[in-house]
């Protein structure tokens, strides 16, 4: 990216919410290359930025919300290839919105370091459990390849 779109782009996400700030560099980056989408809903604007960087080389780009209010429209928008979630999100947002997105043929992806998570993750009807650790990156990555290979192997 040049640094005039860049500059252009920092300057525009300080007058937007996060919710137009997102849709914007979705508009954008969906003009010049197919990227696929992962949106992510987490309290940490920090860990979802370097979730963000992680898979980025991989040529997927990370939304990131930390407001679950209108999930199902932003699913329907962004079309994710899978939803990262905190527990506690997941907790918050309650099964009926876990299966909605199930609905959607989504995957749905805990990234917490609870020690219970995995259990929890399982009940809610989670998809994949990642513990977030000094691996988790790493671990997070090999669960949205599984993911990017299983949608290529069903088209």
């Amino acid at each position: 990216m040049n640094k005039k779109i860049h500059i252009k782009m920092s300057i525009k996400k300080a007058y937007l919410n996060e919710d137009e700030y997102a849709n914007s560099m979705w508009q954008l980056k969906n003009k010049f290359i197919q990227m696929k989408n992962v949106l992510m809903f987490y309290d940490d604007a920090i860990l979802i930025d370097l979730v963000r960087i992680s898979l980025e080389d991989k040529g997927i780009d990370v939304f990131g919300f930390s407001n679950t209010k209108n999930i199902i429209n932003q699913v329907k928008q962004y079309d994710p290839l899978a939803v990262i979630l905190d527990l506690n999100i997941a907790v918050e947002i309650g099964k009926e919105t876990i299966n909605s997105l199930k609905a959607f043929n989504i995957p749905t992806v805990i990234f917490s370091s609870d020690l219970n998570g995995r259990k929890n993750a399982e009940k809610a009807g989670i998809d994949f459990f990642v513990k977030k650790s000094s691996y988790g990156f790493e671990e997070l990555e090999k669960v949205i390849e599984k993911i990017l290979e299983k949608e290529k192997m069903a088209v």
